[in-house]
C-alpha cells in the first residue's frame, strides 16, 4: 500500500525551514524531497499514513503563516506508482554509479546539494571524487 504523500511549497528559506520542522515533530512522518526553484521557491515533499500528512501539512501550513509565506500545500492521499517513483527517484535507487558519465554526477552532485564539495569543486572532480562524494551524502556523512 503506498503511503500518503505531503507537499508544502512556500517562498524563502527560513519558511520551509520552519515548515518542514513542525511537519517533522507534529505526526509521524518523514522527509521524501525537498526541491530549490527559481524565486526563492522551496518544495518539501513529506510521506506517511494518510492521517498523519493530513496533520502535518495542516500543521506546517499554520507555522508558515507566522514566519513567512505559504505557496501551496496539498496532500495526495494514494500517489500512482509513478508519482510515488518520481519523488522517490533518489540516490539509494541508484544501482550503478559507475556506470555514469562524469557529466551526469555532476549534476547528480548538483542536484543532492552535497555540503563537501562546492560548485567548483564538483566543476573539476574526477569521477571518483564524484561518486566518493555522492556515497558519502547517502549515508548522510557530508552533514556540516
Amino acid at each position: 500500500m503506498m503511503k500518503a504523500i505531503g507537499l508544502i511549497e512556500t517562498r524563502g528559506l527560513l519558511a520551509a525551514i520552519e515548515a518542514l520542522d513542525v511537519a517533522l515533530k507534529s505526526a509521524n512522518v518523514s522527509l521524501l524531497k525537498k526541491e530549490k526553484t527559481s524565486g526563492g521557491y522551496i518544495l518539501i515533499v513529506i510521506e506517511g499514513d494518510v492521517a498523519s500528512v493530513k496533520a502535518s501539512v495542516d500543521a506546517a501550513e499554520q507555522a508558515v503563516a507566522r514566519v513567512g509565506k505559504l505557496i501551496s500545500a496539498h496532500v495526495i492521499a494514494r500517489p500512482s506508482e509513478e508519482l510515488a517513483t518520481f519523488f522517490k527517484a533518489n540516490v539509494s535507487q541508484l544501482e550503478d554509479l559507475e556506470s555514469y558519465k562524469v557529466v551526469d554526477l555532476r549534476h547528480l552532485a548538483r542536484t543532492l546539494e552535497i555540503t563537501t564539495m562546492d560548485r567548483s569543486k564538483i566543476k573539476y572532480a574526477n569521477k571518483e571524487q564524484l561518486i566518493e562524494a555522492i556515497m558519502k551524502h547517502r549515508r548522510g556523512g557530508d552533514v556540516h
